[in-house]
């Protein structure tokens, strides 16, 4: 566990490496409107998960851990968190998508909300796996309200989940050591571990890195590295083999090179649905090996380019093959991680724009390719 944790950290900062090649270029941002963003609303609700296990706690549910062992717990992950988060910010200094300063990377807000999501599932998850894919299905949220604002890129979403969770797991490592056997609850350890094949409901996170260059003439349309999240199901046919299906939206942030400019155009949003069989293998009680592939359908949300310079067509099909690991933390909850390759179809129509530096009509379609790394939280019934 504590590797998978350090794993995930390290990708998602070196991911950042992507995000300056953007930041650092001379780009003009094509809008810069503060008073339509949803920041008062996310700026409370990113704390929300972290105010959760207190006030069940005061509400009289038993937690794992007692008043002290949980105060200081919290407060070694918060202190580190936000450390991390604002040595990043001052080191990277990345632009924001909608140009408004240079602290994009990481997110803070989904670092607060997954660090209190953590904090949920350290304490509660115990009582009932629900706590902890409710808590980190509200934080998923928060992330992709950042990016669908263009408060942000996909990468620094995601470094911002992994800063959040890492440091709320190093909290309660922490914590442990300092109060060993004292103010904890011992229901929330004898947890019995059950590795078989069972129906499950999982919430999926995804980073997806672009592999094709989509240009035209001597104009690149240059896509972020894209966020998805979603929520899978799945439906045992045998021992090994099953049935899932996810309901997933993904993210990218659009941005249009040409000769020494780089201009943002807008964040590319889409919704669909993919159906996948899958194998799965138990290795011991702990550890099992899964492969899926399958298809289905992304419908494209609407692009907000200025003066509709750039349309990216309805949506497409979409094929998608992964393998990866899983782990169960108890009988009911499953972390896994995978890596995948997708492919779809890009359709672009670009119309004469001076403030995309657009000259002529043009009409760019082919094969996507990308890679995927993605990670889960499954709730096993």
């Amino acid at each position: 566990m504590k590797k998978l944790l350090t794993i995930l950290f390290v990708i998602c900062c070196v991911t950042s490496a992507d995000c300056q090649e953007i930041s650092m270029k001379s780009w003009v941002p094509t809008t810069i409107d503060d008073d339509t963003d949803n920041s008062i609303v996310v700026d409370i609700a990113q704390y929300t998960p972290m105010a959760f296990p207190w006030v069940m706690k005061l509400c009289g549910e038993p937690t794992r851990s007692g008043w002290g062992r949980m105060a200081v717990s919290d407060a070694i992950g918060a202190v580190a968190m936000a450390g991390s988060v604002e040595l990043l910010k001052r080191t990277v200094s990345a632009q924001r998508p909608d140009g408004s300063d240079y602290r994009s990377f990481p997110s803070g807000h989904t670092a607060w909300a997954f660090l209190g999501a953590t904090w949920i599932s350290r304490e509660l998850c115990w009582h009932s796996p629900w706590y902890t894919v409710g808590a980190y299905t509200f934080a998923t949220g928060i992330a992709v309200q950042r990016v669908m604002d263009t408060r942000h890129f996909p990468c620094d979403v995601v470094a911002g989940a992994g800063i959040g969770i890492f440091t709320g797991h190093l909290g309660y490592y922490i914590g442990d050591l300092i109060f060993k056997d004292r103010q904890l609850d011992n229901r929330g350890n004898n947890i019995e571990v059950r590795n078989d094949h069972r129906p499950y409901l999982s919430l999926e996170t995804s980073f997806i890195f672009p592999m094709t260059t989509v240009s035209v003439g001597g104009t690149i349309l240059n896509r972020t590295q894209a966020l998805s999240a979603g929520i899978k199901g799945g439906l045992p046919l045998s021992e090994h083999w099953g049935l899932s299906g996810e309901v997933a939206i993904t993210s990218t942030s659009l941005f249009l090179e040409h000769d020494e400019f780089t201009t943002f155009v807008a964040p590319q949003n889409a919704i669909g649905f993919i159906v996948m069989p899958y194998y799965r293998l138990a290795l011991n009680d702990r550890w099992s090996i899964n492969a899926e592939i399958g298809g289905g359908y992304m419908k494209n949300l609407s692009l907000t380019s200025l003066d509709n310079a750039i349309d990216c067509g309805n949506g497409s099909f979409v094929g998608q093959c992964e393998v990866g690991a899983s782990l169960n933390i108890d009988e009911h909850l499953t972390l896994g991680a995978a890596l995948g390759y997708n492919f779809s179809q890009y359709n672009y129509t670009m119309t004469p724009s001076d403030t995309y530096h657009i000259g002529d009509n043009a009409n760019i379609s082919g094969i996507d390719n990308s890679l995927s790394l993605g990670i889960s939280t499954r709730v096993n019934f």
